[in-house]
């Protein structure tokens, strides 16, 4: 009786039209097809209703196996909670399931098993889980709260994934942040709310915040009342290796061991403002010419090339006019050498 007045509220059918299926609630979850693992009902829709309690929240649905009559028995993914919703997906035969998967925009989402009376098959079994559904995956961008400068809503649950290539980390620079003390942004360095806590920001603050790796995550809860206008966040791709001391040491990835082939890796150095920075490379060896270290005097890649090191250069000493230099190391697919290690101090 539970099931068919949820399936009453949720889609306003009578639950006897269902030849099968099922409403699943909670914020993960597993379901299968009807019979799974043994053949699926043949004539029948199946129509499985997901809903989760967090309402700023997605669903990734993805599957451990699927196997139909090859067009004519399929699964249909919707973004909500009917047959009507858009659709995300149309699922048939044996798709590779590495690379399967649905994620809706809400906290709803609709399955449907559809069979002919022909050929059957085992079906499938599915895992659904409520996740971020604001992933940023571009090299720079930004995002704010809901209705800015207005002020956002009341008991908000949101959340926003950043994501850049790997060997790179993420610059966040909040711009604007004003909220009630009890209204909470909170900023993991990782891609979930397991990762470490970089930082939680409520009140009014601007500031620049960093990850380690080439994921952040960021989350902000908000109570029933005293909203505010809320905030503007801005992100950018920056380098993953980072020396912000004023001396420290700088090697080739693996040193003492070989460098890989194909390396493309950064380093940024930034000492206190008004000094500059002296580089001493006290071992130097890689492939001539295409194995090369290239050091910029400033934060970027655009900034002034200083020098372009290759071969032996074991004792070279590079001095730069600002306090910030930006290097780059890249090794082609051929023989490669022991790499490099230097000293920098700021001066």
């Amino acid at each position: 009786m539970i099931l068919e007045q949820n399936l009453i509220d949720i889609r306003g059918i009578n639950p006897q039209e269902l030849k099968c299926g099922s409403v699943l609630s909670g914020n993960e979850g597993n379901f299968t097809s009807p019979g799974y693992p043994d053949l699926y009902p043949s004539n029948v829709t199946c129509e499985y209703i997901i809903s989760t309690s967090n309402a700023d929240r997605g669903i990734r649905l993805t599957f451990s196996d699927f196997s139909t009559e090859l067009d004519n028995d399929y699964v249909e993914v919707r973004d909500g909670n009917s047959s009507t919703a858009p659709l995300l997906e149309r699922i048939t035969g044996e798709p590779d399931i590495s690379t399967l998967s649905a994620t809706s925009t809400s906290s709803n989402m609709y399955v449907a098993l559809v069979t002919d009376s022909s050929v059957r098959g085992r079906g499938f079994s599915a895992a659904y889980a409520s996740i971020c559904p604001n992933l940023l995956t571009d090299d720079k961008g930004g995002f704010s709260s809901p209705n800015f400068p207005s002020p956002y809503n009341p008991d908000a649950n949101l959340c926003w994934g950043i994501s850049v290539q790997p060997g790179f980390a993420i610059e966040l620079e909040v711009t604007s942040f004003v909220t009630s003390p009890e209204d909470v942004m909170t900023i993991y360095d990782g891609a979930s709310e397991d990762s470490p806590i970089i930082t939680s920001l409520s009140g009014e603050v601007i500031g620049d915040y960093y990850s380690t790796g080439n994921n952040m995550y960021i989350t902000f809860i908000s109570n029933p009342a005293n909203e505010l206008e809320g905030f503007v966040v801005y992100y950018k791709q920056v380098c993953g290796n980072r020396f912000v001391d004023p001396s420290g040491t700088v090697s080739s990835p693996g040193y003492p061991s070989p460098y890989p082939q194909n390396a493309n890796e950064c380093y940024f150095i930034s000492v206190t403002a008004g000094k500059t920075v002296q580089i001493t490379f006290t071992d130097f060896v890689t492939e001539p010419n295409y194995d090369v270290l290239r050091i910029y005097d400033g934060p970027t890649a655009e900034s002034p090339l200083l020098a372009s090191l290759s071969g032996g250069e074991t004792g070279t000493v590079v001095t730069s006019t600002s306090s910030k230099v930006y290097m780059v190391f890249t090794s082609d697919a051929d023989t490669g050498g022991a790499g490099f290690t230097a000293e920098y101090v700021e001066v």
